[in-house]
């Protein structure tokens, strides 16, 4: 089918395509934008070609009322003043190919036949696979949201007895209501202990669990304040102070002078540090070494935590950000976790407009680098 309101401009067009002597060519003639619509929305053509000019319509706004490449027919567009501009409009219209109708020869118009009929099936099932796209998009959406909701309910009920026996257990290990008594005293400070270690682990699972689940929903927004670096490393050290003296580990601070003191989200960043700290040490061997930096660089705040443990393979650097994965030191130095330690931090450094970077050589160790926005204002 043609859609031209010209009719020589018809005529010759059906002469040219009559010398096609491979095709058996039966052709209809529409002479208007609105008896091209109907023709179309009626009959499936093999192909229409619609010219641009339609009066005071255009052949790109047909094949956009057509469906585009969501019609039954393959649609070409005709133009007698081709330019890039008239191009553009007919892909966006959906228009399969375009013909300059000055250049308009059997051969091309064969070619041209050919080539729209293969791209129509191929922009169909494009169509359809976005499509599909869309609705597994949507599907998961909603999947996330029952997620983050159930991690949201779940947290809920489970920190509400964990609190109560991180309480009790606390007060069994410092006894406080009175002295733990008999021969086996010993036996049950310690249980005490286990019990109040074990749940503060597990309340810390579950806030990590939490905590990825809002990342993931986008509904955890920072808290920004102006914060003092010096400061928060210090907090960070006084946390970890025990670990670290534990493992039998020396560390080192290197905290550039005249730091300023950018806006963040104080707490969020300090447990982004904290995540990256108890890797070190819980993969740093005794007598080992970590370092913890502060610096700008090129507008950015960098805290480094270098350590020399046992490293990450090469092949793991990748994916040790995303959620739920650990690497497979772990095989080696089991500690417990859920995987998300590093997934938080890299959130947490892209809520402050950064980047996490990791520099890692297996049996030598790891430095990672929280590279934040320098946000001054």
């Amino acid at each position: 089918m043609i859609v031209d309101d010209s009719k020589a401009d018809a005529v010759l067009f059906r002469q040219i395509a009559r010398q096609i002597d491979t095709e058996d060519i039966e052709l209809e003639h529409c002479s208007g934008f609105d008896d091209g619509l109907a023709a179309l929305q009626t009959d499936n053509f093999d192909i229409a070609f619609i010219d641009y000019h339609l009066g005071p319509r255009s052949g790109t706004e047909l094949i956009s009322a057509a469906g585009g490449r969501e019609c039954e027919t393959p649609l070409v567009l005709l133009t007698g003043q081709f330019s890039l501009v008239v191009e553009r409009q007919g892909i966006d219209a959906g228009a399969v190919d375009f013909v300059d109708k000055n250049i308009l020869s059997p051969a091309l118009l064969r070619r041209v036949i050919g080539s729209a009929q293969s791209n129509h099936g191929l922009a169909r099932e494009l169509v359809q696979n976005l499509e599909s796209y869309q609705n597994l998009a949507a599907s998961t959406a909603r999947s996330n949201a029952e997620k983050s909701l159930f991690f949201a309910e779940m947290s809920h009920e489970l920190r509400t007895p964990l609190n109560a026996i991180i309480g009790f257990s606390e007060i069994l290990k410092g006894q406080m209501l009175g002295p733990i008594e008999g021969v086996a005293a010993d036996r049950y400070a310690g249980y005490a202990e286990d019990i109040y270690k074990s749940s503060k682990h597990l309340l810390s699972l579950i806030d990590d669990l939490l905590d990825q689940s809002k990342f993931e929903s986008g509904r955890f927004a920072p808290k920004m304040s102006r914060v003092s670096v010096y400061e928060l490393v210090n907090d960070l050290l006084t946390i970890m102070s025990a670990q670290v003296e534990a493992a039998e580990i020396s560390l080192v601070v290197e905290i550039a002078d005249n730091l300023p003191d950018p806006v963040l989200d104080r707490r969020l960043v300090l447990q982004a540090l904290l995540n990256v700290m108890s890797n070190a040490v819980k993969f740093t061997e005794k007598g080992g070494r970590i370092k913890v930096s502060a610096r700008v660089v090129n507008d950015q705040l960098v805290l480094a935590v270098s350590d020399t443990g046992c490293g990450i393979p090469a092949d793991e650097l990748d994916s040790v950000l995303l959620p739920y994965r650990q690497g497979s030191a772990m095989e080696t130095r089991p500690g417990g976790g859920t995987g998300l330690g590093l997934a938080l931090t890299n959130g947490i450094v892209e809520l402050h407009h950064g980047s996490v970077t990791i520099d890692s050589t297996v049996g030598v160790g790891t430095t990672i680098q929280l590279n934040l926005g320098l946000n001054l204002q």
